[in-house]
């Protein structure tokens, strides 16, 4: 029976150097294809310089290449742009990374190198993220369009206008009625902002799994990806039930 233990322990050691051993979400390409947006509702944006209409919501991306391995061909999903005034190219090549001060592909007012509100602002939107994303689809019954380009202006407003006490001070990015339905999403997005900031009600729900996929010739995108721990936590989790399996068989040789 100690032979069997010792299977166990090498079982498990095998299975968490596999996903030691793994690549990082944040690693390689991704190729993905957008699809037509023209769900998306239409809002008067400014970001400070320039004043343009937006098709402002979610994107659906579908990947077509690459080789980063959380974003596999034929995988599909959701994303929110990171820039403002910049064209959503149709096909993009994106670097994925983390959506931290540390990731020197972001926007300058995103890293803590060149703006000292990057860490508050970031913090912001994984509250957001993690507040609110699960119920696009759903919230207060509305127009799930209604909903996903009110996240989005909630976003752009903290990446622009939230300063590094965590304080919506700034007026470089306004949204002003344009579309059906731009009114709804303008209203919703303010009381989004309200709830991300720092004693709202999302306090406590940050997003941890979000991915900066970066490219320097389009639209940056933010989304999200199964965290590295959750494999982890499942390799963990069959050791365990292969060691329970080897112990449930001991005892009852000595029974």
């Amino acid at each position: 029976m100690k032979i069997q233990s010792r299977n166990a322990i090498c079982l498990l050691a095998a299975v968490l150097s596999l996903v030691v051993m793994a690549p990082s979400c944040h690693a390689g390409t991704v190729v993905a294809q957008v699809a037509p947006y023209l769900g998306n509702i239409e809002v008067l944006v400014n970001n400070g310089n320039v004043q343009a209409p937006a098709w402002v919501g979610a994107y659906t991306w579908a990947t077509i290449g690459g080789n980063a391995p959380s974003f596999p061909v034929g995988s599909v999903f959701t994303a929110f742009c990171i820039d403002l005034g910049t064209m959503v190219q149709t096909t993009s090549i994106f670097t994925p990374g983390s959506f931290s001060t540390s990731n020197s592909n972001l926007p300058s007012n995103l890293k803590a190198t060149t703006d000292p509100a990057a860490a508050a602002r970031i913090a912001a939107i994984s509250r957001l993220w993690g507040g609110f994303y699960s119920q696009l689809n759903t919230y207060n019954n509305n127009d799930p369009r209604v909903n996903a380009a009110a996240f989005q202006l909630a976003i752009w407003t903290l990446e622009y206008n939230l300063d590094s006490s965590g304080h919506v001070t700034g007026t470089t990015f306004q949204a002003s009625v344009l579309g059906a339905g731009s009114q709804d999403a303008i209203d919703l997005a303010q009381q989004l902002v309200t709830k991300s900031l720092v004693g709202g009600e999302y306090s406590n729900s940050a997003a941890t799994n979000l991915i900066a996929l970066t490219t320097g010739s389009g639209q940056d995108q933010l989304t999200a990806t199964p965290e590295p721990s959750t494999l982890c936590l499942g390799a963990i989790g069959i050791g365990m039930l292969i060691t329970a399996g080897v112990k449930r068989r001991r005892k009852a040789v000595v029974v």
